[in-house]
């Protein structure tokens, strides 16, 4: 019985599924080690330290005043990622220039560079007059050009 609990503790409390026999091993070596992870030998250290979860708020280095989750990535981008992101914003915003006002709207409205939400042939037919086959052609003709143009922007 006590087996079988410590089988469904493996395999369910850990996000780290590890072998039931590595898996007894460790409860035992935590048992005889009056559960100190610390005095374990090397390979059942290293599973107990796989195992165990450990809170972001733990303090880490010698003057403890930073914390594991100082460490995690904030998710902003780094300057660089600003820069590269200006600058293609500003190569789309020159390449989408090239186009005639109907056709920008097209493509921009179809791709999801107005709101962030891309739009059926039919809505951006609907919304300047056309079927949505018109739609597609004029989308169609203006991402052709597009690369044409890029060409072009980009060589010099």
């Amino acid at each position: 019985m006590l087996e079988a609990i410590g089988r469904a503790l493996d395999q369910k409390a850990s996000l780290i599924r590890i072998p039931g026999d590595r898996s007894a091993s460790l409860r035992a070596a935590l048992r005889q080690a009056s559960g100190d992870g610390e005095t374990l030998d090397v390979g059942n250290a290293e599973l107990h330290r796989l195992t165990t979860p450990v809170s972001l708020d733990k303090t880490i280095g010698d003057d403890g005043d930073a914390t594991l989750g100082d460490l995690m990535a904030n998710g902003d981008g780094t300057p660089e990622d600003a820069v590269m992101s200006m600058v293609d914003n500003e190569l789309l915003d020159e390449l989408l220039g090239t186009l005639d006002k109907r056709a920008r709207y097209a493509v921009e409205a179809r791709f999801g560079l107005l709101d962030g939400e891309r739009k059926s042939f039919r809505e951006v037919g609907e919304n300047l007059g056309v079927t949505a086959e018109a739609a597609r052609r004029l989308v169609s003709r203006a991402v052709a050009g597009l690369r044409e143009d890029a060409v072009r922007i980009l060589a010099v």
